[in-house]
């Protein structure tokens, strides 16, 4: 979601005041990353990739609802808080999902796989609200509203997106349970006869 480009281009903020506001979300997905890393090697990840993807879904709702022409910036701490606490109970957990039955001698090429999926998909998703960021935006200039107004109108029906991908996620995971990883094969360890 272009949050970013709403802060600098619409509430005229710099670039350093706008990395700012963003803080908060960083620094709490990187707190919570670990511990949810660690809690879903216990537990699975099924319910702590819920609970990630319904927090960041609510952060992104309460931004979009937040923002208009004219609102402070303080008013998006709670929303960004909420995002980064979803952004930390997803990353590590899905990590481990992804790798959980894969068998040992086969994990850096997993992994790989793994970390080039997630990237593809970033970029794509990027791209596709990009994309239509920039559609509404030019409908809005179009019909005559001031940028700041067709700029907010586009954020607030770009969203729609990213909310529906998160709402998709939510129901891939639904299916998920605990699993134990891959067992070893049956030789590993064992001294070949004779020796």
């Amino acid at each position: 979601m272009p949050f970013n480009l709403y802060l600098q281009s619409v509430l005229h903020l710099s670039a350093v005041k706008a990395g700012l506001v963003l803080a908060p979300s960083s620094l709490v997905s990187m707190t919570v990353g670990p511990f949810a890393g660690r809690l879903a090697d216990r537990i699975g990840g099924r319910y702590l990739l819920l609970t990630g993807l319904g927090c960041y879904g609510a952060g992104i709702l309460a931004i979009t609802l937040t923002a208009s022409p004219a609102t402070a910036w303080y008013a998006f701490v709670p929303a960004t808080l909420f995002t980064g606490l979803g952004v930390g109970c997803i990353i590590a957990p899905m990590s481990a999902e992804a790798m959980r039955t894969i068998p040992s001698h086969l994990a850096g090429a997993a992994s790989g796989v793994n970390s080039t999926v997630r990237q593809i998909g970033s970029v794509a998703g990027a791209a596709a609200v990009g994309a239509l960021l920039q559609g509404r935006l030019a409908a809005g200039l179009a019909a005559g509203q001031t940028y700041a107004a067709a700029f907010t109108a586009a954020l607030h029906t770009t969203a729609v997106l990213p909310l529906a991908v998160l709402a998709a996620g939510a129901l891939v995971c639904l299916p998920l349970r605990r699993r134990t990883p891959a067992a070893a094969p049956a030789c590993a360890g064992r001294p070949a006869a004779g020796h």
